[in-house]
C-alpha cells in the first residue's frame, strides 16, 4: 500500500482479482468469458501499452483434495531436502494428510519456522495437484478448468496469497496465476480442449520437475 502509484498508461500488466456473481437467478449461468473477452478488450482499447492479462485465482478444493489425495503420491512429488525440513519441523512425513495438518499449525503460529517448512512442499503438492488431478479428462479444481479452457496457463502458484480464514481452509492461503498472453490464448485453448493439457509457465514447471 505505501508504493508509489504507478500511472495507468505506463502499466503492461493487467491484474483481475474476482469475477463476481452477485444475482442468485444467474447461477449456474456461466457468462465469465463473456465478462473476461469483454474487459480485456476495453483495457487494449483504451491503454494498447498492456500486454498480458493474468488472473490472482483461488484453488477452493485444494485441502479437500488433500483429504482423499494418495499419500505416496504427494510425498513422491516433493523432493528430498524439502521432505527432511518438513519432518523435522512437523515430526512426521510430508503426504497429503500431513500437509493438510500441517496448515493449520502454520495458519495459528504465523510466519515461524515451521511456515519455512511447509511452504515448498505445499506449493509442489499444489502444483501436483493442478496439473495431474482430473474429473474424467479434465482438471479436477473448477477454477483451473474454467481459466485453461479459455487459453490461459498455470503461469504461478502464491503462497500466502488468501490468508483470511476462507483461503486458510479452502487452500491453506494459496493462490494462482493464470496468464493470458494474446498471441497464445488459440493454441492453448485448442491444446487442452484436445487432450485436457495443462499448460504450465517456467515457474510451475520448476515446482513440477521437484
Amino acid at each position: 500500500e505505501s508504493s508509489p502509484a504507478l500511472a495507468p498508461a505506463r502499466a503492461d500488466t493487467a491484474m483481475f482479482y474476482s469475477i463476481s456473481r452477485t444475482q442468485p437467478g444467474l447461477r449456474g449461468i456461466s457468462f465469465g468469458n463473456a465478462l473476461l473477452t469483454q474487459v480485456v478488450g476495453a483495457l487494449q482499447a483504451e491503454y494498447p501499452g498492456r500486454r498480458q492479462f493474468a488472473t490472482l485465482s483461488p484453488v477452493p478444493r485444494l485441502r479437500a483434495w488433500l483429504r482423499s489425495a494418495d499419500d505416496r503420491e504427494v510425498g513422491a512429488a516433493i523432493p528430498e531436502r524439502e521432505r527432511l525440513a518438513f519432518a523435522a519441523a512437523f515430526h512426521e512425513t510430508p503426504g497429503a494428510r500431513a500437509l493438510e495438518r500441517a496448515i493449520d499449525s502454520v495458519a495459528r503460529h504465523g510466519e515461524d519456522a515451521r511456515a519455512q517448512a511447509l511452504r515448498p512442499c505445499l506449493l509442489r503438492a499444489a502444483a501436483h495437484y493442478l496439473h495431474e488431478a482430473r474429473e474424467g479428462s479434465r482438471p479436477h479444481c473448477p477454477v483451473a478448468r474454467f481459466h485453461l479452457s479459455n487459453g490461459a496457463r498455470l503461469e504461478r502458484i502464491d503462497w500466502g496469497g488468501d490468508t483470511s480464514a476462507r483461503g486458510i481452509a479452502q487452500s491453506g492461503g494459496v493462490m494462482v496465476n493464470y496468464l493470458y498472453r494474446g498471441e497464445d490464448i488459440d493454441e492453448n485453448h485448442e491444446r487442452h480442449a484436445a487432450t485436457g493439457e495443462v499448460i504450465v509457465g517456467a515457474a510451475v514447471r520448476r515446482l513440477l520437475r521437484g
